[in-house]
């Protein structure tokens, strides 16, 4: 996989260090210690989405070039219909996969396919972002993951990065 340089931020006031570096912006990562934060941000401990709409409501604040919005894109509590404005007026051109849906063992995995929580319907909604103009930045937590991404998403432009990959900067 080429080398996609991607970072997490809770302020899109930072800019990469480097002109092909990537953000992603989780205003939710400010929560948590930045050595705990990108695991932390991977299980359901908070409602990123919630966090993020909030953020979206009450900042004036403009995002950069190269700046994807992390969403949990199969979080069946968010209203697209009040978030995508939000996304548009922020100046993001991008969304994010992030947090990504966690792997889990075989039990859990069974569950959460009942439930529609599953990998490729994670993609599926992240291709309905790429429809209607939306950069997209995909997050996949293994290379098996990234290979399914890759085949699946096929057609559509998309940057891809594994989980381990992101880095959570230093808090100024």
């Amino acid at each position: 996989m080429a080398s996609f340089s991607t970072y997490l931020t809770h302020d899109l006031r930072e800019r990469p260090a480097e002109p092909d570096q990537a953000s992603i912006f989780v205003p939710a990562v400010a929560d948590f210690p930045r050595d705990y934060a990108l695991v932390a941000l991977t299980f359901p401990l908070c409602s990123t989405n919630r966090i993020t709409t909030e953020w979206l409501k009450n900042r004036s604040d403009t995002a950069p070039e190269n700046c994807y919005c992390g969403i949990c894109v199969l979080d069946p509590f968010l209203k697209w219909n009040e978030f995508v404005p939000l996304l548009r007026a922020s100046g993001f051109k991008g969304i994010c996969n992030f947090p990504p849906l966690p792997d889990f063992e075989e039990e859990e995995q069974r569950a959460l396919v009942a439930s529609y929580y599953t990998f490729e319907n994670e993609l599926d909604r992240i291709r309905e972002f790429a429809s209607i103009e939306f950069d997209i930045l995909v997050v996949c937590s293994n290379e098996e993951k990234l290979t399914k991404a890759r085949n699946q998403l096929g057609s559509v432009t998309v940057k891809y990065c594994l989980l381990d990959d992101i880095t959570v900067l230093e808090r100024s």
